[in-house]
Order: structure tokens, then sequence, then C-alpha cells
């Protein structure tokens, strides 16, 4: 990993740790706005020509992640309601 890649990462988990104590304790319905929110405020600053390409990005990006943080959350063994089943 680069330096530059490696401070890049820094500063992201930097942000993510200062955002998670927001989002803990709220329900769903509540969280999936507040996040919506913060997406549509950062497609709102390209240009309306490149914006779908940036939200297609955004969405690939964060499917990349899920398997991840799933992990992070419960193991290797993935998330309770799927033990025995199958993963999307």
């Amino acid at each position: 990993m680069s330096p530059e890649t490696r401070e890049q990462a820094n500063v992201v988990e930097g942000i993510v740790q200062a955002i998670k104590p927001h989002l803990h304790g709220n329900p769903p319905e509540i969280i999936s706005v507040v996040l919506s929110d913060l997406i549509a405020t950062f497609i709102a600053g390209f240009p309306a020509g490149s914006r779908d390409d940036m939200l297609n990005a955004l969405i690939d990006s964060t499917r990349g992640l899920i398997h991840i943080n799933e992990m992070l959350m419960f193991g290797y063994g993935g998330h309770p309601a799927d033990r025995g089943g199958t993963r999307q």
C-alpha cells in the first residue's frame, strides 16, 4: 500500500469512527434517511451529466464493502440470520 493510500485509509477510518456514534442505537429507518441525505449532498456536488455515473460507482464501492463489514460485525460465520443459507 502506498503512503498516499495509507493516509487516505486513515482519514476514511477517522471519519467513519466519528460518524458511527451518531448512528448507533437509531432504528434503520432513521439511519437510512441520514445516509441518503449525505449521499444526496455528495452527488449534488457533481454536474448533472455525471451524477448517474458517480452514484453507480458509489453503489459498486458499497457492495464491495458489505462482506468485509459483515465479517467485522459477525465474524467469519456471517450474519446470524444467513447461517446455513445463501449469501447475497
